[in-house]
């Protein structure tokens, strides 16, 4: 059954209150006075909406009828952009999270040339699915570089495999998102300006910070995103 918008928004933001909230009690050195759980559930809605519907369902290249066997993959992050026929997606960050609403069967990271060299593998076992969120596997992404991600459905037979091309972006942006994440993760940066941080970044810097908490149910977070996904 699939949930509507408001109920998903309700459920994501008593994931993330209980997150923020914790992440308080670490802050509260730091800034007596505001607290990440003195952000209003306004803020915390504004923040879930934009996130949501930015998941899509994609199937493996030349499946017409993929959607309707479930051979594809609900991929979170990160967040895909269609030119084309091909399965675009890119970054500005140099250590991206993997994020899929899918259980997999095989998640590899390739160089993006004619040999395809695979740089990672994760293949599931007989009792146990490769699961996100996977932080990036290998060495930091820089500027201007390409890699495919490889993704197969648990549902899928082998043969069909979903691949996205990940294209980073240029020196200047990659430079401005590093630095925002390092500004959030900094002992020196007040609350405030973590909020406004939260609230005014780009999708997947929302989700960078949001799967890194130590404190954020991840499964949960993935499960309420992932509704989104059109069937």
């Amino acid at each position: 059954m699939r949930l509507h918008k408001t109920e998903l928004i309700t459920g994501a933001l008593l994931i993330i209150i209980g997150a923020l909230s914790a992440q308080s009690t670490a802050l509260a050195q730091e800034s007596s006075s505001s607290e990440f759980s003195n952000i209003t559930d306004k803020s915390l809605a504004q923040i879930i909406r934009s996130l949501i519907g930015l998941p899509q369902n994609v199937a493996a290249a030349g499946s017409r009828s993929a959607l309707h066997t479930k051979s594809y993959i609900c991929l979170i992050n990160p967040v895909l952009k269609k030119k084309g026929q091909k399965n675009i997606a890119t970054t500005s960050i140099a250590n991206p999270i993997i994020i899929t609403g899918s259980l997999l069967n095989e998640l590899k990271i390739r160089e993006a040339d004619r040999n395809k060299k695979i740089l990672f593998q994760a293949l599931s076992s007989s009792t146990e699915a490769v699961k996100t969120p996977l932080k990036w596997p290998i060495k930091p992404i820089g500027p201007n570089e390409k890699y495919i991600l490889e993704f197969r459905n648990i549902h899928s037979p082998a043969s069909e495999k979903v691949e996205v091309l990940l294209i980073s972006e240029e020196p200047k942006q990659m430079k401005a998102t590093q630095a925002l994440l390092r500004e959030f993760n900094s002992q020196q940066t007040t609350t405030v300006r973590k909020k406004e941080i939260l609230k005014e970044g780009s999708p997947e810097i929302k989700m960078n910070i949001l799967f890194s908490l130590n404190s954020t149910n991840k499964q949960h977070l993935t499960n309420e995103l992932a509704a989104g996904c059109k069937e």
